[in-house]
């Protein structure tokens, strides 16, 4: 192989990791259809706080979208959902109703029954992380503030789990 080959192919590799992931079509969720326009307007609202430099409010966001898709998922198909080996229980072995169900819960169970690949999981379980700023201790203990990449990579994150819940991936 020349120089040529070489340059040509570091450039197309450049090109590839500069592309983001396009936001899957919404409407494609299997969720209740009455809250896609709120999904949609989170999204757009996101957006919108990541462009104005509001990098903790559009983190907040994404987890907040995060969470959203998953209950959407799993009230539409709530069997799959408690059957899992891993769904929260109560003290007596029943599985908990889903509003007491964490994003922790969400995220776990739905890689267990395989609608969240290992990769959108780990990189969930982040996303939340940062999402539990939205309490101020939890960011004053960790002593830690969201900036613009913290921001694009949950974004990022959020559109894969997008993706595998509407089924793309």
């Amino acid at each position: 192989m020349g120089k040529d080959a070489d340059s040509k192919r570091t450039e197309t590799v450049e090109t590839f990791l500069e592309q983001e992931l396009s936001i899957p079509n919404v409407q494609k969720l299997p969720i209740e259809p009455a809250v896609i326009p709120i999904i949609e307007k989170r999204l757009k609202e996101a957006q919108i706080a990541l462009a104005a430099g509001a990098y903790l409010s559009g983190v907040i966001m994404c987890g907040s979208i995060l969470e959203a898709i998953l209950l959407g998922k799993a009230q539409q198909e709530p069997r799959l959902f408690n059957t899992s080996k891993i769904s929260p229980r109560t003290e007596n072995g029943k599985v908990k109703q889903f509003q007491e169900w964490t994003l922790a819960n969400f995220i776990d169970v739905a890689s267990d029954i395989g609608i969240l690949k290992l990769d959108v999981k780990k990189f969930s379980h982040g996303l939340r992380d940062f999402r539990n700023y939205i309490h101020p201790y939890q960011q004053m203990i960790s002593g830690f503030t969201p900036d613009e990449h913290t921001a694009k990579v949950c974004f990022q994150v959020l559109k894969a789990a997008l993706a595998s819940v509407a089924g793309d991936r």
